[in-house]
């Protein structure tokens, strides 16, 4: 991937969003699950398999 400069702010604001949802599914979706998708559906589908987790902790996070 050829370098074209540094990236705007909006690049880097997407990047580091990218960068926490990452976090958050290695964190939340155990290694042994996210090792056995082997393509971006696979991943998505677990990921959503795995949604009320999400929400759930956001509301608890929230709440704290």
């Amino acid at each position: 991937m050829a370098s074209k400069g540094p990236m705007t702010p909006e690049e880097l604001r997407l990047a580091m969003a990218l960068l926490k949802i990452s976090e958050e599914v290695s964190r939340r979706i155990p290694r042994e699950q996210l090792a056995k998708c082997k393509t971006t559906e696979e991943l998505w589908k677990l990921v959503h398999e795995h949604m009320d987790e999400f929400d759930g902790g956001q509301e608890k996070d929230q709440q704290t």
